[in-house]
C-alpha cells in the first residue's frame, strides 16, 4: 500500500479528506469523480511541499504499520438476532456491563 499522494492512484485513497482539513496552504480540495467519489486535488501553485499531506495520510504505510485485529460475535438466539442490527449482541454486552454496575 503507497500514499495517495505518492501514485495519485485512487485505489491509494480512501476519501476521508483529513489532508484537504491538514493542509496549511489550502492546496487541496476534495472533488468527485465521474462516480461521485471524492479524491483529493491538489493545486501545485498553493502548495509549499511540507509533506502533511502524506504524513497525515491514513493510508500511509508508515503511519499503518500496526497489525490490525478485527473481533465477531452474534447472540445465539435467533429471534435476537432478526430483531437487530449488531448480530444481537449488543444487548448481551450491555446487559453484562449494567449487571457490574456500569
Amino acid at each position: 500500500m503507497c500514499s495517495y499522494f505518492e501514485t495519485l492512484t485512487k485505489t491509494d485513497c480512501n476519501g476521508c479528506g483529513t489532508c484537504a482539513l491538514r493542509c496549511p496552504a489550502k492546496a487541496i480540495t476534495m472533488e468527485k469523480d465521474s462516480e461521485g467519489f471524492l479524491y483529493p486535488k491538489i493545486n501545485l501553485k498553493k502548495c509549499i511541499n511540507c509533506g502533511l499531506c502524506r504524513k497525515i495520510c491514513s493510508n500511509n504505510p508508515k503511519k499503518n504499520s500496526y497489525k490490525i485485529k478485527a473481533y465477531a460475535a452474534k447472540n445465539k438466539d435467533l429471534n435476537e438476532r432478526l430483531c437487530s442490527t449488531s448480530g444481537g449482541i449488543f444487548k448481551i454486552i450491555a446487559n453484562d456491563i449494567i449487571s457490574r454496575g456500569g
